[in-house]
């Protein structure tokens, strides 16, 4: 008798660079989830706008963003669009240019990144290859222990 194994994995770590997905911004233009990474450590962190944990998540970044000034964040939500507006403008996200939020209209992201609880956090270094992911809260000081190595 032999049996067949399914790969479990998620698909973000088959598959551990940055996704080609196509999202939209607040502004209702588009973009390349792998434009927004370029070059540059990323953090992608999919979440609710009303979820607490997520609440702090922005906090915690925006807290330490002079510490953070060298790394992308793409906040990506498939809520509605009414309440990533609010979400953005309660923590100042579009004061930061390292900071992206974009609406995930189909939604894909969750399902990509099997996220279970909110926030999922998925750290990327500068040649787009996965190092961390985190389904919680993280400090600045992690994010950053995880890009240098």
């Amino acid at each position: 008798m032999a049996f067949s194994q399914t790969d479990s994995l998620p698909v973000y770590k088959q598959f551990p660079t940055v996704p080609a997905f196509k999202l939209m911004k607040a502004d209702s233009s588009f973009i390349q989830l792998q434009d927004l990474t370029k070059k540059k450590a990323s953090v992608i962190i999919i979440f609710s706008p009303t979820c607490g944990h997520c609440q702090h998540q922005a906090e915690a970044i925006t807290s330490h963003i002079k510490d953070l000034k060298d790394v992308n964040f793409v906040f990506s939500t498939s809520y509605p669009v009414d309440e990533m507006k609010q979400y953005i403008s309660s923590y100042g996200l579009d004061r930061f240019p390292n900071i992206t939020v974009v609406h995930d209209n189909l939604p894909i992201m969750g399902t990509f990144y099997k996220v279970e609880s909110f926030p999922g956090v998925f750290v990327y270094d500068k040649k787009g290859k996965l190092v961390a992911n985190f389904d919680t809260n993280v400090t600045a000081d992690t994010i950053l222990k995880k890009l240098k190595g």
